[in-house]
This record gives structure tokens, sequence and C-alpha cells, in this order.
């Protein structure tokens, strides 16, 4: 910083001029760094008084020095230093200068000096919660390994621990990546557990791990190196099938039910819960199951296009409802505007009630006022905001922010209509090949009319950003009246609906890159 960079000129220039005559005022550059250099300062007192300068009329002595640094330094701080130092003639030549009780130190110090050296610097800097350097001096003490895991733990140093114990074949090493491992595991990052278990030997807790993780080509490698039985291999298989397809993974589910379970007649069955019709065909032909086409993926094809039927005809309900609200929610505003340009809008009661909360304001007690509505708007809670933002996203009818409920809506109709197109054309290409042409027509015809329904409904959906209006400031004024400020007002917070990042976002297109129509069926059609 500019301060260090000034404080490190002037000390060049004093040492230059005579350090020994100008030593208090080296001192003080290095006092008033931004980052204060005290353990430079003590250096510079223990070395005046190992080596005492000439005496001269402007000499400096040691003591002279460390009551200057004490006026500059708080003495407790000044006291940490020196004992990080691991000088305890430093320390006492502190201690002594400052106004501490010896029965506070000297004891400490006493019991300090009769430990070995590595322990002892160990205590000095877990005192200092200098916690790194003390996991540095503790790992020298072969026979404190309980301590130094437990300060491992209780700080949160494993990288480090592990780095400094890096020989895997130790029980050290294998005792902290177990305590890492498990520590990982009780904040939810199972994975990273597994990946460090694993790494030092602990093979059954990073199979736990990884089971938890849902890590399923991991847990069978390790459950391959720890031999495990085939009952034990199909027990881990199922367990960790049910949590895949949990998870919609059903592809991964299948594979592990197939190749860990010798399940095919149950993977068949979770391929087809997933969608995966022409997985679900190749793996029945693959292990020479044919019979479950006729049992299981047929059925699943007939089943899957009455669903999809029934979606189309919930989603297109849907989105011609809300697209048709939103024009009524949106000329109701329309209308709301010009009455108040005409002077004959009429407050409703809810209106009449914000005017009756935001008239404090604008009278003669404004500053009081505005700081009690600070101060309450400050002391809101999180949980009231969460419920003020849900409210904007309301589809209550006559709700403040209705029509951008409405425009979120739509948008997620949109967003859930272009994902079905690879399910649909998946689907009627199955549904073709084995024999439902008919049903996959009025599949292929419920789509396309759902399709055209989205791209003909979203064209006047979205609009661009309108006019500004006139804010209740503007409109206030003499001439004005209750109405005419409630309708400025209602008209602001329209403005403010138009800006909902929702609302004013680019309007959401279906894809037109996706092939999922069957030209076969359009033209039978």
């Amino acid at each position: 910083s500019k301060v260090d960079r000034v404080c490190d000129a002037i000390r060049q220039a004093l040492v230059d001029a005579g350090e020994s005559k100008y030593m208090l005022s080296i001192i003080t550059t290095h006092v008033k760094k931004s980052r204060p250099e005290l353990e430079t300062v003590l250096e510079k007192v223990k070395h005046l008084k190992e080596h005492p300068p000439p005496s001269t009329p402007h000499t400096v002595t040691a003591e002279e020095a460390l009551r200057y640094s004490l006026l500059l330094v708080d003495v407790n701080e000044l006291f940490d230093v020196a004992l990080g130092t691991y000088d305890f003639s430093l320390v006492l030549m502190v201690a002594e200068k400052s106004q501490k009780d010896p029965k506070e130190y000297l004891p400490f110090l006493n019991e300090l000096r009769q430990l070995p050296k590595s322990y002892q610097r160990y205590r000095i800097d877990k005192f200092l919660r200098r916690y790194s350097r003390a996991l540095k001096n503790i790992s020298q003490c072969p026979d404190r390994f309980e301590e130094c895991l437990q300060l491992v733990c209780e700080h949160l140093l494993f990288a480090e621990a592990l780095s400094i114990f890096g020989d895997r074949a130790t029980p050290q090493h294998k005792a902290i990546a177990r305590a890492y491992g498990q520590h990982l595991t009780e904040n939810g990052q199972h994975r990273e557990a597994g990946i460090i278990l694993a790494q030092c030997g602990c093979l059954q807790e990073a199979l736990a791990a990884y089971e938890k993780a849902s890590c399923w080509q991991q847990v069978f490698s390790l459950s391959a190196q720890l031999k495990h039985s085939t009952a034990d291999r199909v027990a881990l298989a199922r367990r960790l099938a049910g949590s895949l397809k949990s998870q919609k993974r059903h592809a991964a589910a299948a594979t592990v039910l197939r190749d860990y379970a010798q399940d095919v007649e149950e993977a068949e069955v979770v391929l087809l819960e997933g969608g995966l019709w022409e997985e679900a065909e190749r793996i029945a032909y693959l292990h020479g199951r044919a019979d479950l086409i006729e049992t299981h993926l047929s059925p699943g094809l007939l089943e899957a296009q009455q669903a999809q039927l029934a979606l189309f005809e919930t989603l297109q309900s849907t989105f011609t409802r809300h697209v048709s609200r939103l024009a009524v929610v949106r000329e109701e505003k329309r209308r709301k505007h010009e009455a108040m340009l005409d002077g004959t809008y009429a407050a409703d009661e809810k209106e009449a009630d914000l005017f009756s909360e935001t008239s404090s304001v604008t009278g003669h007690s404004t500053t009081s006022t505005r700081s009690s509505l600070a101060s309450k708007m400050s002391g809101r809670s999180s949980k009231n905001r969460r419920k003020s933002e849900r409210k904007k996203h309301s589809l209550r009818e006559g709700s403040a922010f209705e029509d951008v409920a409405l425009l979120d809506s739509i948008r997620e109709i949109v967003g859930t209509v272009d994902k079905l197109q690879e399910e649909v054309g998946s689907l009627l290409g199955m549904l073709v090949q084995h024999g439902f042409s008919a049903e996959a027509g009025r599949l292929q015809a419920g789509f396309g009319a759902l399709v055209d329904c989205v791209r003909q409904g979203t064209t006047g959906v979205w609009q661009p950003a309108a006019p500004e209006t006139h804010t209740p400031q503007e409109v206030a004024g003499p001439g004005s009246t209750v109405n005419s400020i409630l309708a400025a007002m209602a008209a602001s917070r329209s403005a403010h609906t138009a800006n909902e990042p929702s609302a004013m976002a680019t309007a959401p297109k279906l894809r037109d890159t996706v092939q999922w129509k069957l030209e076969h069926l359009s033209s039978a059609c």
C-alpha cells in the first residue's frame, strides 16, 4: 500500500543517515505499516541488548527501544509476538517492561521451558492460534499422534495433515484419511469422501461413501476388490438401482440390475419407466429374452401413448387458459390507465388502504416517517422476504403481479413442450415399429395440435416494454385528486411489473431442429 511504501522509504533514509541515532523513528516505520512488523522490532531490541552500540548522546539502549515500542503497541500483542519467536529471553524482557503481574506469565513460561522443543513450540503455536504451525511442530512428536489427530479434526487441517503424513502405508495417514472421510460424509460430500478413503486403502468405508453418492461404477470396482459374495453383490446392486431410479437415472439403474444383479427383466422394467424404448428393445434381444417384447415393451408403449395424450390435453388446456387470462389482465390495466388519464378512475378498497399507508410519508413529518419505514423494512425477516417473492408469482386472480405469474407459467409450459419433442419422436418410432400405427397417428396428431397451439399462442404474449407513465410525484400537485394520485401509483406498479425479469425476458421458442414427426403418418392423416 501507499503507507507501506512511505514507511519503507523513510526507514531507508533514516538507516542511511544513522541507524543508531534514529532507532526510535525506525521502529515507528515498522509499527505503522498496514501489517505491523513487530517481530522485526523485537529482533532490533534483542540485537541492541546483545550488542549495545557505543555510548553517545543520541544512542538508544534496548530498554529505551522496548519502552518506546510499548507506547506504540498493546503490551499483550507484543507479548504474544515475542512468545511466537520461541525466544524466552525476549518474552521475559517484554513482560518485565510491561505492567504484567509475574504470576500471570511465569508459571506458564516455566511449564513451557520443561517441554521438548517440538512439543514446546506446538503448545506455543496452539496458544497463539497458529494452528498450521502447531500441526507442523506436533507432527514431529511421534508419541503424541492422538493429540495431533485431535488438532486436525478440531481445526479442519485434513489437507495439510495428509501432506505432512504423506506415506499412504503409514497408520497415521490412514487415521487422518478416515477422519477426513467421516468429516466429508457428515457434510454431505460423499463422493469426495469416497475418493479420500479409497486412496488410503480404506476400501469398505470408501464403498459406503460412494454408495451414498450413487457412484455405481466405483462401488462395484471396490466390491470386486473386497471380493464380495454373489449374494452381497446382488443386494448392493438392488439398493443402488433404487437410489438411481429415484434420481431419474434409469439407464444407470438398468445397467446395475443387468450386470450385477443378473436381472434382465427388472432392468427392462426400469428402462420402460424411463421411456428408454430403444434401449429396452436392444437389451431384450441381446439377452435372448424376446418374450419381454410381448410382455413388457408393447404394453409399455401403449400405456405411454395414453399417458402422453392425457398430458398433451392438460398442457394445451392450461396454456390456452393462461393466455386468455393474461389478455384480460392486460386489458383491465389498459382501462385503468385510460381512466386515470380521464380523471374518472375510482380506487378500490385495496388501493385506498395503500394510499392511507403511503399518505403519511407525504405530510409534514416526512423525515421521521421515512426513517420509521426504513427501519421496518430493514428489519423484515428473510422468511417474510421469501413470502413476498412468492406473492409476486401467485396465479390468484386479481393479485398485484398476476400477469408476471401467468408469463412464468406460460414460459414453463413452452419449455415442457420443447423437451417433449425427443420423447414423442422416440415413442412414435417404436409404436409404428411394433404395429401400433393407429395409436402413433393419434399421438402425432395430438402433439402436433399442442405444438401449433403453443407457437400461435406465444405470438402476442411477449410484448415490448410499455412506455413510461407518470410517477406519483409527477401527478401530485395543486390540481391533483386522491383518485389521480392512486391511479398514478397503480400505473407505477404496472411499470414495475413490466420490468420483472421473467416478463422482460426473450420470448421462449420451440426448437425447429428436432425431427420428431413421421412423414408417413402425416400423409395417412
